[in-house]
């Protein structure tokens, strides 16, 4: 299964009861990151991840929902400066397609669930603490993330 069936995939699959917006693009990239770190032995072809400001960067995600906005599968629009993903009718009929076929759907589907009940500083700290290697380059440090309740893990 290639990345960008992954991106589908993950956009189709339902997200936390209290979660309202469409996934972010950030939500996006720290729950594949999740799902990376979890999986990778199992996944094959999938984004690499950068230490970046904000944790865990992969450019070829951003890549990724553009090209994939161009074959008229996905959506976006902006809202809070932040941008926002959805599946078209189109996109939504391939990533049916794709589920069929994927044992680890179910792990995706449950790390999606767990990354929208969070707050973008909630998971950050959870990503700091699980993997420190991706605070390297923060802009936000542990100081300002030990206020943070995150009891529950990813």
């Amino acid at each position: 299964m290639n990345k960008q069936n992954w991106l589908l995939i993950y956009l189709y699959l339902p997200a936390a009861d209290n979660y309202v917006l469409k996934d972010d693009a950030i939500r996006i990239q720290y729950s594949l990151f999740f799902f990376y770190m979890e999986n990778k032995t199992k996944l094959g072809e999938f984004y690499s991840f950068e230490p970046y400001l904000y944790g865990p960067n992969s450019l070829d995600i951003f890549k990724d929902l553009r090209e994939l906005q161009g074959q008229g599968l996905i959506a976006s629009g902006e809202l809070k400066k932040l941008d926002y993903y959805w599946l078209t009718s189109e996109g939504e009929i391939k990533a049916k397609e794709l589920i069929e076929f994927q044992p680890l759907v179910n792990k995706l589907a449950a790390i999606k669930w767990r990354t929208t009940e969070f707050t973008f500083l909630q998971l950050l700290k959870l990503i700091y603490i699980k993997y420190p290697k991706y605070a390297r380059n923060s802009l936000v440090g542990m100081e300002i993330l030990n206020d943070i309740n995150c009891s529950v893990e990813v």
